[in-house]
């Protein structure tokens, strides 16, 4: 069912109040800069605030619109040309840091929608097992390296390596 709101000029011509509903910010930011800025500065670590940074600087110049006027589609196209030649694993912490500053920005009333939530930050976990089963090493193995003088000092004590005591 559908209902049919009156127009402003038809409220008020019928005596209908007006009702003005303005936009609530938790934020003094006013651009995207400001908004950055406030971002880190929620941030605890320096080392996270110096490394988000410059994601954001990244990320921004990507965006030449700005935040309040991206659509989902730009915040992707940006996201990709701020991780090009980066490692998989450098692009999903640079996604999730930028994923963290749209909500950050959503959350306080800056932007009006939060583009981060239909970005999804490349996952490696089909591979993580991959190269686990690789490093996993048999009794044998470790039996060898025992035996080798290979193990680590505090190891030689053999609890640690005797396959029965695990």
């Amino acid at each position: 069912m559908c209902i049919k709101r009156p127009a402003p000029v038809a409220a008020a011509a019928a005596g209908l109040p007006i009702i003005r509903i303005d936009a609530l910010s938790a934020t003094r930011a006013r651009n995207d800069e400001a908004l950055v800025a406030s971002w880190l500065d929620s941030l605890r670590s320096a080392h996270s605030r110096r490394n988000f940074a410059m994601t954001a600087q990244r990320f921004l110049v990507a965006l030449p619109m700005g935040l309040r006027a991206a659509t989902v589609e730009d915040v992707r196209d940006a996201i990709v040309a701020a991780t090009v030649g980066a490692s998989t694993a450098t692009a999903r912490q640079y996604t999730l840091r930028i994923k963290s500053l749209l909500s950050y920005g959503h959350e306080l009333g800056y932007m009006p929608f939060n583009a981060g939530v239909r970005i999804k930050a490349q996952n490696d976990a089909g591979n993580r097992g991959a190269s686990l089963a690789k490093r996993i090493m048999t009794p044998a193995e470790v039996a060898l390296l025992h035996v080798g003088g290979c193990a680590a000092p505090r190891e030689r004590s053999g609890a640690a390596l005797d396959p029965g005591k695990g």
